[in-house]
This record gives C-alpha cells, sequence and structure tokens, in this order.
C-alpha cells in the first residue's frame, strides 16, 4: 500500500533543514499543528500525517488487529520514515503519540534520534507506586461513555479537553474532529491509548540491549506512594494549613474586613437609605445614625476563617502534588464528603470525573505548572449523590520568597445554571442545525423532483409537437416551438403531413391553459384535425369537425378550447396556392420576395370549441418563389417590452418581418427565435412558430463574353 497515501503525508518547510515529524494525539489529526507550523518551516523540514482512523489517512487501511496495540501505530510511524528515507528525526508526539515515539525510537533509534513529548503518559492507570491519574474503574466508565454513545461523548468531552474557555471555537474545533472520526476506529483508539502500558523499557527482543534507547523510567520523579516530589518548602510549615492559607489578604483579616466605604443612615425610623460618607445626616438624626451605624459594623465583624468556610463558592488549597491541605465547608456540601476524608487524603483530581481528570493531566496541570495560574477552566466534579457538578475552576500558584512554589490555591464556582444554559443554547443550536438539515434534504428532493418532472414535461411536450417536419417538394418549412417555463405543459400546437398526391396540410394552434389538462386537449385537437383532414380537407369543414368534438367532449363549458389555423398548400409551376381557415387565431403574416410583409385577413373566425356550432372564416393566397407564410401563437405579440412593459404587437410583427431579407423560412424562424430571446422575462407564455414558403430561384450565372 501506498504509505503517503495511507497516512496523509504532508512535507514542507526547508528542503535541507532538520527534520520534524509532528504527530497528534487521540481524536486529532495532523491539521492540529497548523498553529505552530508557519513558525517551525523557516528553519525546518516539517513532516505531517494523520493516523489511520483519523482525519484523511485512507480508512481502507484500517485493521483492528494492527492498531489494537501502539505497536501497530509505531510501525506506521517508521513505514512513514522509511518511505521518505528520513534519519536523525525529532519526533513530537503530542498525548498518546509521546509513547508512540517511544516505541518506534526503541525499534529504529537510527531513524528517531531526538523525542520531545507534549503531555505524555506512559500509562493512564493507577499502580502500586505509580500515578496515571485514573483508576480502573474510571476508564471503565470513561470507556463505557464512549461506547454506548460516542458523539454525545465527543460533544461533551473536546470543550473539556481542549478548554480555552475565552476561545469556545477551539472547542468547537476539537469536537468537530472527533465526530468526524469513525465511531468503530475512535472506540479502538480510545481502547488502546487508555489501557496501554509503556512504563517498562524495551527488552532484547525489540532487537537492541533494553538499557538503549529511549525507554520510560519506572516511577520517574515520584515518590514511593507514588505522588510526584514536590519542591522543597518551608519544612516547619503544617500540612494542615499551607502558609496560613485564608481567603482574605492579610490586612483586611487584620482589619477585620471593616470596610467604611458607605454608611446606613436612617432619616425616618422605617425608611433607612444610603448615603456616601461626605454626606452629613439631618439635624437630629445623630443618635440613629450612631446606633446604626453600630449594627451594620457588627454585620461585618465576620472572622476571616468564617468568611472562608462559609463563602458562596469552593476554596482548597494543594500540595504541589494535588494533595489537599485545606478545603472549605461549601465545597465539602457540594462534595458530600467530610473534612478527614478529603485533606491528607485525597488529590485534587479525586474530585473530578474522568474527562476532568484527562483534562487535568493534560492541559490544565501542565498550563499551571507553566503559567503559575489558571483562570475560568469548565470542569466537571463528583457531587455528592453520585452526581456530574459543572463548575469553573481559577488555580494560582503560592511561592516562597525565593521564587519556589509551594502551594496552590485554587477556587471553585457553582456552574449549574451556566451549564444549563449553554446545554440550553446548545439544544437550541442542535435543533436549528437538524431544522436546517431537514430542510436542506427538503430542498434537494424538491430539486431532484423538479428535474424529474421537468425531464417527464419535456418529454410529453415533444410527444405534442412532430419531431421534425417533413421534406416537402417544391417548398420549404421551418419550425420552432419556445417554453416560457420548464415547469408547465404548454398547449402550443402545429404539424404538417401530406394528404394526398401533391397536396400537404398544416396547423398551428394555441389550446386554452397550460398543464395535464390543456395537454389533452392539445393531443385531441392534433389527432381531431389529422382524421378530419384525411375525411375532408377543406379547411372550414375540418375546423367544424374539430369544434363538434371539443365541445361534445367538454359540454359544461370547461373552458376546453383553443385558437387554430389549418391550411392546405398545393405546389404548382410556378407558385404554391394556400387556402386556410382561422378560429379565432392571430392572422397569418406573408413576407414576400420584394421586402414587403402583410397580414392575410381571417376576420370573425371564432373560438374553436366554445359554441355547437361556429364560424371560421378562410382566405387564399399564393406565395411566389421566395414567399414565406408565418403562422404563430399570440405568446409571441403578446410579449412585454420596454420599460413600460408595453405589448410587443401586431404592428411590431409586421416591422421586423419586413426589416428581415426575403431568404426562406429557415431565415426568418432563426431571426424570430433571435428575436424571443431579447424578450427575457417579458415572454412569460409558450410560443410556436411554423414558416412556410416557395423556394426562390437559384441566381443565373453571368454569360461570359
Amino acid at each position: 500500500m501506498d504509505v503517503r497515501r495511507r497516512n496523509n503525508v504532508t512535507v514542507t518547510g526547508r528542503a535541507d533543514g532538520p527534520v520534524l515529524l509532528l504527530a497528534h494525539g487521540f481524536g486529532c489529526d495532523q491539521n492540529m499543528w497548523r498553529l505552530v507550523v508557519p513558525t517551525l518551516v523557516e528553519s525546518h523540514r516539517v513532516v505531517l500525517f494523520d493516523y489511520v482512523g483519523s482525519g484523511r489517512a485512507d480508512p481502507s487501511a484500517w485493521d483492528e488487529r494492527r492498531y489494537g496495540s501502539l505497536e501497530g501505530y509505531a510501525h506506521d510511524v517508521l513505514e512513514v520514515c522509511e518511505e521518505l528515507d528520513l534519519r536523525d528525526v525529532t519526533f513530537v508526539g503530542h498525548s498518546v503519540s509521546a509513547m508512540v515515539g517511544v516505541l518506534a525510537a526503541a525499534k529504529a533509534p537510527q531513524r528517531l534520534s531526538r523525542l520531545v513529548m507534549v503531555a505524555p503518559s506512559p500509562c493512564y492507570i493507577d499502580d502500586d507506586g505509580y500515578r496515571g491519574g485514573f483508576s480502573a474503574e474510571d476508564i471503565d466508565e470513561l470507556l463505557e461513555s464512549l461506547e454506548s454513545n460516542y458523539l454525545g461523548w465527543s460533544a461533551a468531552m473536546a470543550p473539556v479537553i481542549m478548554g480555552n474557555a475565552d476561545r469556545p471555537e477551539l472547542g468547537e474545533e476539537l469536537t468537530t474532529s472527533f465526530c468526524a472520526t469513525d465511531p468503530d476506529m475512535a472506540r479502538v483508539f480510545a481502547r488502546t491509548t487508555f489501557l496501554s502500558d509503556s512504563r517498562q523499557p524495551p527488552g532484547p527482543e525489540d532487537g537492541h540491549r533494553s538499557d538503549a534507547g529511549p525507554g520510560v523510567r519506572t516511577g520517574r520523579d515520584r515518590s514511593p506512594r507514588g505522588r510526584r516530589l514536590c519542591p522543597r518548602g518551608d519544612p516547619r510549615q503544617p500540612a494542615g494549613d499551607p502558609g496560613g492559607d485564608g481567603a482574605l489578604p492579610a490586612a483586611e483579616r487584620a482589619a477585620g474586613h471593616r470596610s467604611r466605604d458607605h454608611r446606613v443612615h436612617r432619616v425616618h425610623r422605617d425608611k433607612p437609605v444610603m448615603c456616601r460618607t461626605d454626606q452629613a445626616p439631618e439635624p437630629g438624626d445623630e443618635q440613629d445614625v450612631d446606633a446604626t451605624d453600630a449594627v451594620f459594623t457588627s454585620l461585618l465583624e465576620d472572622s476571616a476563617e468564617e468568611l472562608y468556610e462559609q463563602a458562596p463558592c469552593g476554596y482548597l488549597s494543594t500540595l504541589m502534588d494535588g494533595t489537599i491541605a485545606k478545603i472549605n465547608t461549601t465545597l465539602l456540601d457540594w462534595l458530600g464528603l467530610d473534612r478527614a476524608q478529603v485533606v491528607g487524603r485525597m488529590r485534587f483530581t479525586d474530585l473530578l470525573t474522568v474527562g476532568g481528570k484527562l483534562y487535568h493531566e493534560t492541559h490544565f496541570a501542565p498550563l499551571l505548572q507553566m503559567k503559575g495560574e489558571v483562570s475560568g477552566i469548565a470542569m466537571d466534579i463528583k457531587a455528592a449523590g453520585k452526581q456530574r457538578m459543572p463548575v469553573l475552576v481559577t488555580s494560582k500558584v503560592k511561592t516562597s520568597s525565593e521564587g519556589e512554589p509551594l502551594l496552590i490555591r485554587t477556587t471553585v464556582f457553582d456552574a449549574r445554571d451556566r451549564r444549563a444554559y449553554e446545554q440550553e443554547l446548545l439544544r437550541g443550536r442542535q435543533a436549528a442545525e437538524e431544522a436546517r438539515r431537514q430542510a436542506e434534504a427538503a430542498r434537494r428532493r424538491a430539486e431532484a423532483d423538479r428535474v424529474r418532472l421537468q425531464e417527464a414535461l419535456a418529454v410529453l411536450q415533444q410527444s405534442l409537437l412532430p419531431s421534425q417536419l417533413p421534406a416537402v417538394p417544391g417548398l420549404e418549412a421551418a419550425s420552432y416551438y419556445h417554453t416560457a417555463s420548464p415547469d408547465l405543459l404548454g398547449g402550443d400546437f402545429y404539424d404538417l403531413f401530406p394528404l394526398d398526391s401533391g397536396r400537404w396540410a398544416f396547423f398551428l394552434g394555441d389550446v386554452c391553459g397550460k398543464g395535464p389538462q390543456a395537454a389533452a386537449v392539445t393531443s385531441l385537437a392534433r389527432y381531431t384535425l389529422r382524421a378530419a383532414a384525411l375525411h375532408d380537407a377543406d379547411p372550414t369543414t375540418v375546423l367544424t369537425t374539430l369544434n363538434k368534438v371539443l365541445h361534445e367532449q367538454h359540454p359544461s363549458g370547461e373552458g376546453r378550447y383553443c385558437t387554430a389555423i389549418f391550411g392546405v398548400l398545393e405546389p404548382e409551376d410556378s407558385h404554391v396556392s394556400v387556402h386556410l381557415a382561422s378560429g379565432g387565431h392571430p392572422s397569418a403574416l406573408v413576407q414576400r420576395a420584394d421586402g414587403s410583409a402583410d397580414y392575410l385577413p381571417t376576420p370573425g373566425g371564432l373560438l374553436v370549441g366554445v359554441l355547437s356550432r361556429a364560424p371560421f372564416t378562410a382566405a387564399r393566397t399564393d406565395l411566389l418563389p421566395g414567399d414565406t407564410l408565418l403562422l404563430y401563437t399570440d405568446g409571441l405579440t403578446e410579449a412585454r417590452t420596454g420599460p413600460g412593459r408595453e405589448l410587443y404587437g401586431d404592428d411590431a410583427l409586421r416591422a421586423f418581418t419586413a426589416a428581415q431579407p426575403p431568404a426562406g423560412p429557415q431565415a426568418l424562424i432563426t431571426a424570430l427565435s433571435g428575436l424571443l430571446a431579447s424578450f427575457g422575462d417579458g415572454l412569460d407564455d409558450d410560443t410556436a412558430l411554423l414558416a412556410l414558403g416557395a423556394p426562390a430561384p437559384l441566381p443565373t450565372p453571368a454569360s461570359e463574353t
């Protein structure tokens, strides 16, 4: 398999620079390095990749047995190095990738010569003499939650793991990254990560001596009881009271916090008011003022210890290894624990849920060690009754006069109302997103249905028209059909067909209305006209037959009628004779070979199908060579033009036709189709065009002299 494709390998930076191989952690991909890569590429050759099952790695390469241990990921790292022929590489691994780098370097130290481990943990589960941060029960709870509802776990855990409450977009980005990972692959990766134990150094079976390579030391920087060794502090300081830790500054504790910015003055005995100290009471009220001031001052004489214990938030102080040295009553009440169960026996992380522990180990604690202060971090604590209580945590490291860290002071604020509000917002956002997705899906379905309907209508429309006009000896013919809307089935129709030896029939009409019912009338009209013409080709007789059929078909006056012109062509030696009749249809237009154009009047013809007996008007003309007969439906003359949206009209059509060179039916149809296109949205009705003409004589070549 192509390793580059399998792991979505990206190489950037200086081609001649030292190599950095950046490996992401659980639930992420190489995109997590995007903020640091621009700086690194200035001096290094940077190689990024995605583990199989993450990011844009090839999912077809997934093998649950291979990736059921960190060894499988380590093999992938080495195969990437081999593919790119990388040596003397600095491997930067975040979270679980730190241990993947250890395993890979142990197998091929000539390729990975340096390791940079960001928030590493060789084992996440507590053991005798070792503290991984989680009990076996914690890990079971974490994996059970992940396996039962991976997407819900992702949405809840990603913001906790990311932290940075002031930049919620980072939590959203991690949530998206988690949710984009295949749940089945993520579950395997999670079990591999949280159940792994890389504390033992590599042995001889790894291809080299057990004391070679960057093996992980057992219990490094940890006391025999499994606690991290804290920096040396004041040995005289009692464990239960680190540095006299309290809730108030010393000056305020000494003064009893006797704030006198405002005093209560009683102007009337039943109406106490507040005023500033520079506002004197009214004469005669001095005694009331003194008495009230004494009562008010006595209310502020709470001891510092009482203020600490009964504060509206939780306070605790811990040693540098996290052991709780002091905790206030408020926080104990939230936890449902006694002071004796907590002080000196539990660590701060023991108060946290699994997600909180994970975040504390990988982000909170390293950030606190680096900056000395972390503020407003959202976590969950294990409250009384086995409930999860959302809180906001702020911690600050207290240092000695020499700058040595002594203890950590932490404030815990109840965030249940805030969490409920956030969850309500999240539910609202999810509901809105779901509504948007449903609306988008409905739109796509509607669009697909519309496309299918348009295709069906187009096929049906074509079935009502001849696929092409027949070739007529001694005659030229051309046609065009403009559909105003692909969503509506039009009722315009035309045809040209033979009658008997030497004679041809033609018709063009327009059915009232649109849609399936209009299409049914169109079909009936076409076949009736063709059948009637074969029986008796007289134009008036044919229209009379059509009128009778339509009227009998729709006797209740349902408005199923049409306009139509029917005619017969008979080519002669020097011309083509035309005999036609009109039933309420716009008059035919004749373009003469001399460049003139005029209508062939057919006044008085009634709509076809309105009355049981209807009069129709006949007319005759001859088409000389170069003459063209034009039939059209009213969509052409009723188009709206110009700023005033005026009707195009008969006179404009005649003038347009006269302005065209008499080049035959096809040239005239081409010009008229361009005219229709120029109307734009002013053309809101279907339009049918049919042009018939006598061919112009071919030019006689000049005789040679």
